[in-house]
């Protein structure tokens, strides 16, 4: 998702810890709440200077980045001005007192003042702007992250008509990560599983959910086909979740196999 921090920057154990245990915590989680949470980690204030925005210095890096990469892409309903005030609305965690230590919110440093953003105008800071971007652009943040989905893990050339369900999917789950990418177990609840479907439902597959929820090797057969069908494959089901913790490549050996 380009949600990314980098340890030579921080160089943080505990710093890298808590983000990657952030990743992990949202990853089939609600994305809002994940935007949110992300931005006040330790290891993303510091990666992109959050923990020196401070009143009357705003940094626009992490604003730019949140709209830019994290939730709308390039150019895609936001201005400058919308960046300059969300800076300022992002100000004041900069309590650190001690290095690698926690980053805390610090009232003194918050610039308090009149914002507007999004044409929205009022006194907002790092909450409001999350619950405002999420309010006020609902549409541009789900279409653009059901086409990164689709191009990343279904095909690069996008379907627009596939992207714009997903993207009402995304919206009407109220940001449910989940709800946009698994394929199989309640794809009753998300679409109609036709053929042209099917092979987004494959790709998501493989991408989200094979790698960590290994099946019976009886239905895992189907993935190297071009048809596997969704409607007969939930991971749901005991039949599903029959090869999870035990089912290994043929040819591998277990640790006690090998000592």
């Amino acid at each position: 998702t380009h949600i990314v921090t980098r340890f030579d920057i921080y160089e943080s154990s505990s710093y890298m810890y808590k983000y990657h245990k952030l990743l992990q915590e949202h990853a089939l989680g609600n994305f809002k709440d994940f935007v949110h949470d992300i931005g006040l980690t330790p290891a993303m204030l510091v990666f992109l200077n959050g923990n020196q925005n401070t009143l009357g210095i705003p940094i626009e890096i992490y604003a730019r980045e949140v709209y830019e990469l994290f939730t709308l892409g390039v150019d895609n309903g936001y201005t400058q001005q919308d960046i300059v005030e969300t800076a300022r609305a992002f100000t004041g965690y900069t309590d650190m007192p001690e290095e690698w230590g926690p980053i805390s919110f610090d009232p003194n440093t918050h610039d308090a003042g009149v914002k507007t953003i999004f044409g929205l105008t009022g006194n907002w800071n790092y909450d409001d702007v999350i619950r405002i971007l999420f309010e006020e652009r609902a549409n541009e943040i789900a279409t653009f992250k059901a086409a990164k989905l689709y191009r990343n893990f279904v095909n690069p050339t996008v379907d627009e008509d596939m992207v714009q369900e997903l993207a009402t999917i995304f919206i009407d789950s109220n940001w449910s990560i989940a709800a946009l990418s698994r394929p199989a177990g309640q794809t009753a609840e998300v679409v109609n599983v036709t053929t042209r479907e099917n092979d987004l439902f494959d790709g998501l597959f493989r991408g989200f959910v094979a790698p960590h929820r290994p099946l019976d090797p009886a239905l895992s057969a189907g993935l190297g086909t071009r048809r596997t069908n969704w409607r007969d494959v939930r991971i749901d089901d005991p039949a599903t979740r029959a090869g999870a913790g035990t089912h290994k490549p043929e040819g591998s050996k277990t640790a006690r196999e090998t000592s």
